[in-house]
């Protein structure tokens, strides 16, 4: 069984954003493997629903306004994303789904950090 205080104490050591939680967390080649959908079972710190527990309760807020974004921009429901994204068919607990929208919420961020950082070399090399 977890101990909720510990959880707790684990949840407020965490950055303020999930964004700023990747970037710390990870190193480049875990943000381009997560990139390609690979992060679940293959990167640290999102195998294991007890690992992603305490970034899903610290940062739950923010990775549901990027499903209600996505499903905005999409024109679907919030339901309806979540429904299609991979692994969700795979989902039998409270745990797991959370652990399912971390990775979505990493996923997205991850993209987006990478897009960003690869746009600035471009800059750089004056080809943007």
């Amino acid at each position: 069984m977890t101990n909720v205080n510990s959880n707790e104490s684990a949840t407020n050591l965490l950055p303020t954003s999930l964004k700023e939680w990747v970037i710390n967390t990870f190193s480049r080649e875990e943000i381009v493997t997560i990139c390609n959908g690979n992060a679940d079972g293959k990167v640290y710190k999102l195998t294991y629903s007890w690992e992603t527990s305490p970034i899903y309760n610290k940062y739950n807020k923010e990775i549901w306004t990027l499903l209600h974004s996505d499903a905005d921009d999409m024109g679907y429901s919030v339901f309806e994303v979540i429904g299609h994204l991979k692994d969700a068919k795979n989902v039998t607990s409270k745990d797991c789904f959370e652990k399912l929208l971390v990775i979505y919420a990493v996923e997205r961020i991850a993209v987006r950090y990478m897009i960003m950082e690869n746009a600035k070399i471009l800059a750089e090399r004056g080809k943007l």
